[in-house]
């Protein structure tokens, strides 16, 4: 066993690590940084954002009235690390100020009239959503193949608010956005069950995405500690995690002709959330999450969402898609790729330079949210050894030497294994994961799975298996017998609480 593997579980050895409750900061300064400009657009009080068809957000100017939590770390606690010194690395920061992420349009931004309920894009004609959710047209807001794009909202009883943002793979290369939906009306087969395994995403199919009915979507189960809350459902066809800022980009068919891709993510987001927040601006609580690439881009959208909401707490969890720390599991390659084609970097904070270091990557969003938001606390939800992102980081793999998902899987010949990225890779990049924050207290875990490091799904465990939130098994001992359910440390994580469970 690796050296760093033993002192990781030496460390976690007891469940739960670290259980800690906090409250939003206080503070009557919210004039920190100035608010971030549009894409392409000018920001309040900033610099002019980047002209031209990649949209690139604007830069924040020194002065601003809008902020959410304090964005200084001067005034941190000592175990909260900031420049009082402290010796968890990930806290160690000389960064005293942030720009904010506020879209420009919240402002202006009209509530949703609960009395209007739009017809879905490409459903049958006059087809609205499931009983119980409203469908909102969004005017701008588009997949990757051009086609409309809007969200889904179910009104709740008491005064929070859900917003999921779904998943279902990204589009890199030809085969990789063939298992991609490029717009509303195609899913994955499977209803609350798609998507799990290699079987489960091969193809995609004729289907309106819409919200489901396990999982954190169940309004019957008592245990959901999402019950009676309002919900928004934000779909997913534009291929790039959510944080796309290109809206012209090119990728070749299987017969070579180049085809036209809209990588608009970031772009839809800032749209949802200039009308989220006028609509739900008195909620007290906000739980933002994904799985898959909606877990990532939950991340990567952190915050704006936090910065838009002001003081309202923003919790945010992550399903199934790790920000592995260092680059020998998100490789530099892969990540100039992503970027190359959906301009990621672009849709990140501007101030957030390490975002963009081919030494450390995207990944760096997580010390920097940490820093800018001293009281938020985050979550992450993962199998020890998920096919499908092993699948996805296997593309990076010999400098992406070999981008097509067929042949990375070996036409699934060797069960739920990926051959060139193995599940005992994966723990170990889990672990080194959870170790590395572990001295922050503030980022909670839920690791499921002990199947064999071979991680072939071929024995029936759920080692490989691929997203968890809105299935079923949500309410399950997932980690292991005498375990908590996954239900029940979410509700820990919404509650303030910090929990290392499993493997």
């Amino acid at each position: 066993m690796k050296l760093h593997r033993i002192l990781a579980l030496a460390g976690l050895a007891v469940y739960p690590i670290q259980s800690c409750a906090s409250s939003p900061k206080s503070s009557d300064d919210n004039s920190s940084s100035g608010s971030s400009g549009s894409f392409g657009s000018s920001g309040s009080n900033g610099s002019s954002g980047a002209p031209g068809s990649s949209g690139s957000p604007g830069s924040s100017g020194s002065s601003g009235s809008e902020g959410g939590f304090d964005a200084t770390v001067d005034d941190d606690a000592p175990s909260q690390g900031g420049s009082s010194g402290s010796s968890c690395s990930p806290l160690i920061t000389t960064q005293t100020s942030f720009v904010n992420l506020t879209p420009s349009g919240v402002g202006q931004g009209i509530p949703f009239d609960k009395n209007e309920n739009d017809p879905v894009p490409g459903a049958d004609a006059g087809m609205t959503g499931p009983a119980g959710w409203n469908f909102y047209n969004f005017p701008g807001a588009m997949c990757r193949d051009g086609s409309p794009l809007g969200i889904y909202v179910r009104y709740g009883s008491v005064n929070k608010l859900m917003i999921y943002m779904e998943g279902g793979g990204v589009c890199i290369s030809p085969h990789f956005c063939d298992h991609n939906p490029a717009n509303m009306n195609q899913v994955f087969p499977g209803g609350s069950l798609n998507g799990e395994s290699f079987g489960g995403s091969l193809v995609t199919v004729s289907g309106l995405q819409a919200p489901y009915t396990d999982g954190i979507f169940d309004t019957t189960n008592p245990t959901n500690p999402f019950l009676n809350w309002n919900q928004i459902y934000i779909p997913y066809c534009t291929g790039d995690a959510h944080i796309g800022t290109n809206p012209s980009a090119s990728i070749p068919n299987d017969f070579g002709v180049a085809t036209t891709q809209h990588f608009v993510g970031a772009m839809n987001m800032q749209l949802f959330v200039s009308r989220i927040v006028p609509t739900f601006k008195n909620v007290d609580q906000v739980a933002l999450m994904g799985s898959s690439a909606g877990g990532i881009g939950s991340g990567l959208n952190f915050g704006m969402v936090q910065d838009a909401f002001g003081k309202v707490p923003v919790t945010l969890v992550d399903d199934s898609f790790p920000p592995f720390t260092g680059t020998q599991d998100i490789t530099p390659c892969l990540q100039n790729l992503a970027n190359g084609l959906w301009g990621l970097t672009a849709g990140l904070p501007s101030d957030c330079a390490e975002c963009s270091d081919p030494d450390g990557g995207f990944a760096n969003i997580v010390p920097y949210w940490l820093h800018k938001y001293p009281q938020a606390h985050l979550g992450l939800v993962s199998s020890i050894h998920d096919q499908i992102i092993r699948l996805f980081l296997a593309a990076g793999t010999d400098n992406c030497s070999d981008t097509d998902p067929n042949l990375l899987t070996t036409l699934g010949l060797q069960g739920g294994d990926v051959p060139g990225f193995d599940g005992g890779q994966y723990d170990n990049g889990l672990l080194d994961l959870r170790s590395t924050y572990l001295c922050t207290g503030r980022i909670a875990s839920y690791f499921i799975g002990t199947g064999d490091p071979d991680a072939s799904d071929s024995n029936g465990t759920i080692d490989t298996l691929h997203e968890h939130l809105f299935r079923p098994r949500f309410y399950d001992p997932l980690a292991g017998p005498g375990q908590p359910t996954l239900a029940q440390w979410m509700g820990d994580v919404i509650a303030g609480k910090v929990e290392q469970i499993g493997p």
